[in-house]
């Protein structure tokens, strides 16, 4: 997903799809893991390169409805209020 913008905020898709998503680290830009709002519904594996780029396997578990979201701060001020929030919510069906 770009740093700069979130074009897509939801989708449907088939349990036991797995979701490929990219966060960018650019200009000083870091993203916290990504989170899910249920376990149960899907499962994230979340891998970070040395520059910052968060790459995340998403699996789809089974049936129902998870938002994952991330934040991102801006490296000079580390513990500055998150610069943007990020959110994809899956609906997940059989």
């Amino acid at each position: 997903m770009p740093t700069t913008d979130n074009p897509v905020r939801s989708a449907c898709l088939h349990m036991g799809t797995t979701v490929e998503l990219e966060l960018l680290a650019l200009r000083g830009v870091t993203w916290s893991a990504p989170t899910t709002s249920d376990p149960s519904v899907a499962s994230i594996s979340d891998q970070v390169e040395p520059i910052g780029t968060r790459h995340d396997q998403v699996r789809l578990l089974r049936p129902g409805t998870v938002t994952f979201s991330s934040s991102s701060t801006y490296n000079p001020d580390p513990s500055g209020p998150p610069s943007k929030l990020w959110t994809l919510t899956l609906t997940v069906v059989p």
